[in-house]
């Protein structure tokens, strides 16, 4: 999966993931997903069943893909992670990540800036 989307999520706390992503999703899944948080960043990894030394085992779970391609969010991790009507989900190969997008935007404006440092330490 490649790509950076940004998804609504609907009044029951469904995410809206592109079709791109469950072409992937859904023939390593067979219409399922596992979920958990992500182990370094504020954001949920998701990925397909098949893939699912990438989660957090203890904490992962499992999710359908319904007929109009969403998957149902834990209400708890949208909260605590600030998310609202709008998610960006990024791509990352065989996962995909889920987040708030200003804490998204905070994320990668720390990530270029380490690396702006380490470039001018080398």
């Amino acid at each position: 999966m490649v790509g950076s989307f940004r998804c609504s999520i609907d009044a029951k706390g469904r995410l809206y993931v592109p079709e791109s992503f469950l072409r992937v999703l859904q023939i390593a899944s067979h219409d399922e997903i596992g979920l958990s948080f992500s182990r370094f960043e504020d954001c949920i990894v998701g990925c397909g069943l098949d893939f699912a030394p990438h989660l957090i085992l203890s904490k992962a779970i499992r999710t359908p893909i319904d007929d109009e391609g969403r998957v149902a969010l834990p209400a708890d991790w949208v909260r605590k992670l600030g998310i609202t009507e709008i998610a960006i989900l990024r791509g990352m190969g065989r996962t995909f990540q889920v987040w708030e997008p200003a804490t998204l935007e905070q994320h990668e404006a720390e990530t270029m800036k380490r690396l702006q440092e380490k470039r001018r330490q080398n």
